[in-house]
């Protein structure tokens, strides 16, 4: 892992060179050389992602998607068993009898069917 940290550091460093480089030539009046630093740059920020998927092989955006979605999965399970203890604890309490009672002015429409 230290390797891997020191091939990092050099390649920050050699990306940071290349970009200095590049911010001080014309993109349009030396297109040439400006494109070469640009390839130099992009092999660079490939070599630095094939090094960290090296050492973190669940780096990749599909592996984080997929964590995300168990997390958020498992987030609604434990919802929904916290409801359904919750939902047993006032079946308890209550024991079958009536947690609210509403007027029957209130929900007219319904009355009949809700007595």
């Amino acid at each position: 892992v230290l390797v891997y940290k020191h091939e990092l550091a050099f390649i920050d460093k050699r990306m940071e060179e290349l970009k200095a480089n590049m911010r001080e030539l014309n993109q349009v009046s030396t297109f040439v050389e400006y494109s070469k630093l640009e390839r130099k740059l992009n092999e660079l920020k490939k070599q630095k992602k094939e090094i960290i998927d090296e050492v973190c092989p669940g780096n990749d955006a599909q592996a984080r998607s997929q964590r995300g979605f168990l997390r958020s999965s498992s987030f609604k399970n434990i919802m929904r068993i916290a409801q359904f203890i919750s939902l047993l604890f006032l079946l308890y309490v209550f024991e079958w009898k009536p947690a609210l009672v509403f007027d029957c002015k209130l929900i007219w429409p319904f009355g009949m069917l809700l007595q």
